[in-house]
């Protein structure tokens, strides 16, 4: 049995043994997972640490901000100026990264709003997931029609642009670094964030790339890729070390990465595969991928 999967196991066990329905399970469970994630998955640590950098400048995006890990990472980099706005839609989720940034030591830099991110501002179907829940995730049409009723697990939460967001809120400058972990939702996401993409001229997006749940979701790879490569953005892979591999000819570097066995490919964490009609847990190959307005240095 992999690490991944038995930290499945212990979750699953962990949800159903009432652990987390009181406060001080909820804050051990936290402290659990934040402790698992810098030794597992210590990518954006290790990225904030060696391109500091990155999150000066502006504000932050965390899309998919989940308990609120990467959220605390992002607030320990950025200036002390500017928000981090962590956006998380599922409730048992948000209620925990509330409680985790109320009680954290960048209560005053993280704001949680309780929302998914798309191309426009909506309600929109979002589909938990009992064992695990790093893998809640939007349902589209093309998803639902693979789905068997009594493997679905749907609540329907609020979904807004980050176009619309940040004018709603008059946040200025235009966000420095936008955080995309959405489990193939990405190509709404950068929809709904032209004006930011047009506009910030000091921006990065750090994205999980999963060709395989992007089309699973009924989306077009390549069609996130050209959002980028259209805009002139640089093109970077990123390792677990937190450096950088950069990528001038992107499809074709990226094409690459993912046929590989480069160990900037990732297999470990379990996203759903949309082909399955179960809840068990799939490892799909995906990529940290960077689009920045700056060329950066590899290290």
């Amino acid at each position: 049995m992999t690490i991944t999967s038995l930290i499945v196991k212990g979750y699953s066990l962990i949800n159903h043994s009432g652990v987390l329905d009181s406060a001080w399970g909820r804050r051990q469970f936290a402290k659990a997972y934040f402790f698992g994630k810098q030794h597992l998955d210590p990518v954006y640590a290790n990225l904030t640490r060696h391109y500091p950098e990155l999150f000066r400048g502006g504000p932050i995006i965390d899309v998919g901000a989940n308990i609120g890990y990467m959220a605390s990472l992002f607030a320990k980099a950025a200036e002390p100026q500017y928000k981090v706005y962590a956006f998380e839609p599922e409730a048992a989720n948000f209620e925990m990264l509330k409680e985790n940034v109320t009680t954290g030591k960048y209560r005053e830099r993280i704001v949680p709003i309780q929302a998914a991110v798309g191309e426009q501002d909506d309600l929109v179907e979002l589909r938990r997931y009992p064992t695990s829940h790093a893998q809640h995730h939007i349902i589209t049409p093309e998803f639902k029609a693979a789905l068997s009723a009594e493997a679905a697990d749907l609540v329907e939460v609020p979904i807004v642009s980050l176009d619309s967001f940040i004018a709603s809120k008059q946040i200025q400058p235009l966000p420095c670094f936008v955080k995309i972990r959405v489990l193939g939702y990405e190509l709404p996401v950068c929809l709904g964030m032209r004006h930011i993409l047009d506009n910030s001229r000091n921006l990065t997006v750090a994205i999980a790339y999963t060709p395989d749940l992007l089309k699973g979701l009924g989306y077009e790879p390549n069609d996130l890729l050209n959002i980028f490569e259209s805009r002139g953005f640089y093109f970077y892979a990123v390792n677990e070390q937190g450096k950088l591999l950069a990528l001038p000819d992107p499809k074709a570097g990226i094409a690459e990465l993912l046929t590989s066995s480069s160990f900037l490919v990732k297999s470990q964490l379990p996203l759903p595969d949309p082909k399955l009609k179960s809840q068990a847990p799939n490892n799909q190959d995906y990529l940290e991928l960077l689009f920045s307005r700056r060329r950066l240095n590899e290290q």
